[in-house]
């Protein structure tokens, strides 16, 4: 990656799960100092309509991902400070509703970028060093105040089932159960109960 790299995507395998569905496109920006990632500006909007079966891209009767629109893999829709027009020509020509996503599209680069000029004028203040120690520090406090608020609760593991009325396809129930420990500063959420994957998204 270079200074002026912007990463566009809606993938949810080849990010991990990052996104959650395909409507939820993010955008994500290196922020270099010195020639170095401090940090990376990111920011994400439910869009329109990515293809798919139906309008807005989310149908319960989906039983495939590619049903439910465009996959975009991690790719730059900004290279070097340059807008890459293939990208943006292939997800305008993939949507029902391409003058609504542009329009989320330009506001999450105009945030990310803005994240950009805001870091760089931190870091001018008060120094590249103390700034990416704030960064570690404050994820350390959520942490620590995460924990305390979990070690409030008593030890123990508690455990709630439910049911959805059918998957729409199948017409038969679905339990969700969850169980749920508890151990000193440690939650941990156990999902092994819940009935087998379904054919369509949930």
């Amino acid at each position: 990656m270079q200074p002026g790299d912007i990463i566009i995507t809606n993938d949810p395998y080849t990010t991990d799960g990052l996104a959650t569905h395909l409507p939820d496109v993010h955008i994500i920006k290196p922020i270099f100092v010195d020639g170095e990632i401090v940090s990376y500006a990111w920011s994400f909007v439910h869009v329109s309509d990515v293809g798919g079966l139906v309008p807005s891209s989310i149908s319960p009767t989906a039983t495939d991902v590619h049903q439910e629109g465009l996959r975009i893999p991690p790719v730059k829709i900004y290279e070097g400070g340059k807008e890459n027009q293939v990208v943006r020509t292939f997800l305008r020509a993939n949507s029902r509703a391409s003058h609504l996503n542009d329009g989320d599209i330009n506001a999450m680069i105009a945030a990310v970028n803005t994240a950009d000029i805001r870091l760089k004028e931190m870091i001018e203040k008060f120094g590249k060093y103390e700034v990416k120690q704030g960064m570690i520090d404050l994820l350390k406090q959520a942490e620590d105040r995460a924990g305390k608020v979990i070690e409030a609760i008593p030890d123990g593991t508690s455990e709630f089932a439910d049911y959805l009325d059918d998957d729409m396809i199948s017409g038969v129930p679905i339990r969700l159960k969850i169980k749920l420990t508890i151990k000193g500063k440690r939650l941990t959420l156990d999902f092994s109960e819940c009935d087998p994957q379904v054919k369509n998204s949930l």
